[in-house]
């Protein structure tokens, strides 16, 4: 009876693992493309990074907010004061704002990162399912070749041939497999989640409308990419700063004598104050030349370099968009290849099997057709690249930082 207890216990924990691990299989998470995107940003350590640097960028602006306020409008009368007063809260408000669009750009960093991985992973899985086939048809030859020799049809080493072309499908087919396994681990490091973690991904690529042309995309990219912006702004600041410096008088302290005399400085740090004290009390402040054109130095600095950045900016549109144009043309000359190549190996086959062609033509056409789809893959992969980079380097979705300001 104990025997019988124990046997029917074995078969029951047996049969709840299997229905576990079935179960497991048919639970396995899918993953769409915005699934990857949304997790990428939320497991970010970039993104934190740019969070705190916002937070810090608005505290050091709400201090140096306080500290102009308590400063009365009447008791400016200097360009030093003025700075205190004015271009200190400006220029914190500028670095919160650049801070809070720095932000932005890193969450479109990361959906384009995202959308890189995730076409890696597909384009390993397509190139899976082409080298599974690939090795199916290896198998059917080897039998087809196997029975063609055992009748007297063909020489032996068409069949020596045979196995060794699947054996070599086999093992393109496990590198196949390795590669998914090996574009899984990044994009689960991307998303945060664990290195060795399987799920399926869904192919549900977004719709997209045809690629504008440059021309109409290069006034989009210059209102919204991040370096224009922060590039405007420093404009801005730097503009301000030459505001004060002209309306305002500025004054500066003479230096120490370069050369003081034997004993005229004391070494003892308590007489070195007295001595300090001493000697300012009895400087005026003269007026500085130079706080002027040092300002206005730094506008045309800070305007050529916005001049600098709109012009990197029109080219990455130009080059990405010939990118673009170059692997769409390649992915459907690829495609048009592979087809015939498709076509032209059944046709060898045929041949071969009427005994007109050697087996080693039908070899050569096989590598005709891997080298085709190896290739349509590549292109096809490149363009949703290239696509996914126009659109990055053209366009951002969130809504301008410059509003904050109220400009």
């Amino acid at each position: 009876m104990r025997r019988v207890l124990t046997c029917a216990l074995l078969c029951f924990l047996f049969t709840g693992a299997l229905s576990g691990v079935a179960r497991a299989e048919s639970e396995l998470i899918e993953y769409t493309l915005s699934d990857v995107k949304m997790k990428a940003v939320m497991s970010s350590p970039a993104l934190a990074l740019a969070e705190a640097r916002a937070r810090q960028a608005y505290l050091t602006y709400k201090q140096a907010s306080e500290i102009a306020d308590a400063i009365a409008p009447e008791a400016v009368n200097s360009y030093e004061t003025a700075q205190i007063k004015y271009l200190r809260p400006f220029e914190a408000l500028t670095y919160y704002l650049i801070a809070v669009r720095a932000k932005t750009a890193v969450e479109q960093q990361l959906h384009f990162a995202a959308e890189q991985a995730y076409y890696s992973l597909l384009k390993a899985k397509e190139w899976q399912v082409f080298a599974e086939r690939a090795k199916e048809r290896m198998q059917s030859k080897t039998r087809l070749v196997r029975e063609m020799y055992e009748a007297g049809l063909v020489p032996e080493n068409d069949l020596h041939q045979a196995v060794m072309a699947e054996k070599e499908a086999w093992m393109n087919a496990f590198s196949a497999a390795t590669a998914v396994r090996m574009a899984k681990m990044a994009l689960n490091r991307l998303m945060g989640m664990p290195l060795i973690h399987d799920f399926e991904i869904v192919n549900s690529l977004p719709e997209r409308e045809d690629p504008k042309a440059p021309s109409e995309m290069e006034a989009l990219a210059l209102s919204r990419r991040f370096e224009v912006y922060q590039a405007t702004l420093m404009v801005e600041l730097k503009q301000l700063d030459r505001d004060l410096a002209s309306e305002y008088p500025s004054s500066y302290m003479p230096l120490l004598p370069a050369t003081p005399g034997e004993g005229e400085i004391p070494e003892d740090p308590v007489a070195f104050l007295q001595w300090l004290r001493e000697y300012l009390s009895g400087v005026t402040p003269r007026d500085n030349p130079y706080a002027l054109p040092m300002a206005e130095a730094a506008v045309e600095e800070a305007y050529a370099n916005l001049m600098m950045v709109r012009e990197d900016v029109r080219l990455d549109v130009y080059i990405a968009y010939e990118r673009l144009e170059e692997a769409k043309a390649k992915k459907e000359m690829y495609l048009v290849s592979a087809r015939e190549a498709e076509r032209r190996l059944k046709l060898t086959e045929a041949v071969y099997v009427s005994g007109f062609c050697t087996y080693h033509d039908v070899q050569m056409a096989e590598l005709s057709l891997a080298q085709s789809e190896a290739a349509y893959l590549d292109a096809l992969y490149q363009y949703r690249l290239a696509l996914a980079e126009y659109e990055y380097l053209t366009s951002y979705s969130r809504k301008s930082g410059a509003d904050l300001r109220g400009r």
